[in-house]
């Protein structure tokens, strides 16, 4: 017989479970915004003709590229353009990833009887989101630091894109 006569559960199990689908929730909100910050992306990409994410404006001037074609534009575009592309690329996943994860994905992996174990699964998801990150993060590391060598230079030193706004 239960020490908690009248009560269905005790707190202890209950307070992990509210926690829980708190976290869900939240993070399912956080996804909801993560896919509607994508399809702002992508709008704003196209629009400026790309990101600054791996372009070295000392090298190749204030332009954004998307599939090799460099479309010049303002300093203040490229630096925007190599900000929000970034935060966008690394927020996102690590949203997804971290909501699925909380969802509990191994039990429903075994739900649905897929031939691969679960930690196959997540060891590929960890391969592929050490390669995503980290690639990512260079190319951005890399446009900054060259701006910032760009910048500390003397102003007569500073190359504009031809064709750019400024």
């Amino acid at each position: 017989m239960s020490r908690h006569i009248g009560m269905t559960e005790p707190l202890e199990t209950t307070r992990p479970i509210k926690f829980k689908a708190l976290l869900i929730g939240f993070l399912g909100v956080l996804a909801a915004i993560a896919f509607l910050n994508w399809i702002a992306f992508f709008t704003i990409s196209v629009h400026f003709g790309g990101d600054a994410i791996g372009v070295r404006p000392s090298v190749d001037g204030f332009v954004v590229k998307s599939h090799g074609h460099k479309t010049p534009v303002s300093e203040e575009v490229w630096v925007f353009s190599l900000i929000y592309p970034y935060v966008t690329l690394m927020a996102s996943p690590a949203i997804v990833i971290a909501l699925v994860s909380t969802m509990g994905w191994t039990t429903r992996f075994r739900e649905f009887r897929l031939g691969a174990k679960p930690w196959l699964v997540g060891f590929g998801i960890a391969i592929w989101a050490i390669a995503w990150f980290g690639s990512i993060t260079h190319s951005f590391v890399r446009s900054w630091r060259d701006y910032e060598s760009l910048r500390s230079r003397p102003p007569q030193a500073i190359r504009h894109s031809p064709g750019a706004s400024l």
